[in-house]
């Protein structure tokens, strides 16, 4: 099915988002105690700083090998929808 393929501007935009992922992953899972100077906000318990930057680094993993490795979005439409509702759950 061609409908089905992912766009290569998809890929080009996960490739860009992915260093982004990363980074926010260094700095809220190494650096707890600097996130009010380096990301943005102070985020405490610096626990809750480890649970969101190992969410990042979840992100960086599905995005890398749904968007980038994969070619249908059959094979990744569940992990994307997953993670688009858990990102807006409050």
């Amino acid at each position: 099915m061609k409908d089905d393929l992912i766009l290569p501007l998809t890929r080009i935009v996960a490739i860009v988002v992915i260093p982004f992922l990363w980074l926010a992953f260094l700095i809220l899972f190494f650096f707890p105690d600097q996130t009010g100077e380096r990301f943005a906000w102070l985020i405490t318990p610096h626990m809750t700083s480890l649970y969101i930057g190992a969410g990042y680094l979840g992100g960086s993993w599905l995005k890398k090998n749904s968007e980038v490795v994969s070619q249908f979005y059959a094979n990744i439409r569940v992990g994307e929808t997953a993670c688009y509702y858990l990102s807006h759950f409050k």
